[in-house]
């Protein structure tokens, strides 16, 4: 897939390349520790302890089902607007002492998505990035060196229910096309200046001919309708709450323009 970024000049050109608008700009320089430099815990385990301890706190009833959905990042930010925190949907190590100094009671021990069998535990600032997509699985393929294909455990489980669901509804494809995620425990990826957290993933478009190749939205071989049900589909999983689309069509609805993004989406999970 081809690159869509250029080298990042600081941090503004950081917040440019990662498609943002200027009022998420305060968005970003606010979210601090919870999300650009703690570890972010998202294993099963973890998140039924969220989703409990918002029921307990708020009188709520979220499913304490170990996935982190709409629901539950909807009520981690009412809890966390309520509690006068970023509201960001992210339980980092703020969010989680508010939730305890709240009467949720300590969270479940630490664990660690399995790695990648054969590689050693991460010691860089992003231990999570460590489960890797397959080259190929239900409803999808990698489009992009194996190296380059890593993120968080929930990222990965995230793509993977997104392409189970799209191969129900075309079965006989195409398939979804999946780039860029990121490096094994992150950091930065040449030539991005994102895709350091395992949360970004570069996608293909949908084309009108069957085939798995490349295209641009200019193309006679792009599928508007096919890329815009992708498009929803992405936004409507139940694994990862979707921070912002990158992609320039004008018909395209749910997306954010951005130069580069002539020939793929940019999804970015929060």
């Amino acid at each position: 897939m081809q690159s869509s970024y250029q080298n990042g000049k600081g941090r503004s050109q950081s917040l440019m390349e990662f498609g943002l608008a200027p009022e998420l700009e305060v968005l970003l320089q606010q979210e601090g520790e919870d999300e650009w430099a703690s570890e972010i815990r998202t294993d099963s385990a973890y998140i039924r302890w969220v989703q409990a301890s918002l029921n307990k706190i708020m009188g709520l009833r979220l499913a304490v089902d170990g996935i982190k959905g709409s629901k539950t990042n909807s009520a981690v930010r009412s809890f966390q607007q309520r509690a006068g925190l970023v509201v960001d949907s992210v339980v980092g190590p703020k969010t989680e002492a508010a939730l305890v100094a709240a009467g949720a009671g300590a969270p479940p021990t630490s664990t660690t998505p399995s790695p990648t069998p054969g590689t050693s535990t991460c010691t860089t600032a992003f231990p999570n990035v460590v489960v890797q997509l397959p080259p190929t699985g239900a409803g999808f393929y990698g489009s992009t060196a194996a190296s380059r294909r890593f993120g968080t455990q929930q990222t990965i489980q995230a793509w993977t229910s997104i392409a189970a669901s799209w191969r129900v509804a075309h079965p006989t494809g195409p398939r979804i096309g999946i780039g860029d995620i990121s490096l094994r425990c992150g950091g930065l990826m040449p030539p991005h200046v994102s895709h350091q957290k395992g949360k970004d993933a570069d996608i293909r478009l949908m084309r009108n001919d069957g085939r798995e190749e490349g295209t641009v939205y200019t193309s006679s071989t792009y599928s508007q309708a096919l890329t815009q049900e992708l498009i929803n589909l992405i936004r409507a999983n139940p694994i990862a709450s979707v921070q912002l689309i990158l992609f320039n069509d004008p018909r395209a609805t749910g997306v954010k323009p951005w130069p580069g993004h002539d020939n793929h989406l940019h999804v970015r999970f929060f």
